[in-house]
């Protein structure tokens, strides 16, 4: 899979851009999933190494990407996994698909919760 460097302050994509179908692993660093806009944006979730993001948004098939995701530590290396490879890898590998599935329900897990929390 192809790797992607990043420094602190880097943004990995923003809310509303286009998908491009990437899923990504963090394989070194930190990445900060942010909600909301301008100067209202709050921290969600960290991601360290071995964390899955992008998943939600490539597993539903949504057009645009959901949260801002933001790198927090000094540097970031990611692992990047387009939709032809993780169906590759989870049919080769079906605990891969398996990991990546529970990383995704968590992942929508976390969402839901801010939502309610940001209604209240």
């Amino acid at each position: 899979m192809p790797h992607r460097h990043l420094r602190q302050g880097d943004t990995v994509y923003r809310e509303g851009q286009g998908c491009d179908g990437n899923i990504f692993i963090v394989i070194e660093g930190t990445v900060t999933e942010l909600a909301g806009t301008g100067a209202k944006l709050s921290s969600v979730k960290e991601f360290t190494a071995g964390a899955f993001f992008g998943d939600i948004e490539v597993l539903s098939g949504s057009a645009e990407r959901l949260r801002t995701m933001k790198v927090t530590s000094t540097s970031l290396v990611l692992a990047i996994m387009d939709q032809h490879n993780s169906r590759v890898l989870g049919g080769l590998y079906p605990e891969f698909f398996l990991h990546l599935l529970r990383s995704a329900i968590d992942n929508l897990n976390l969402a839901e919760k801010a939502l309610l929390e940001g209604r209240k």
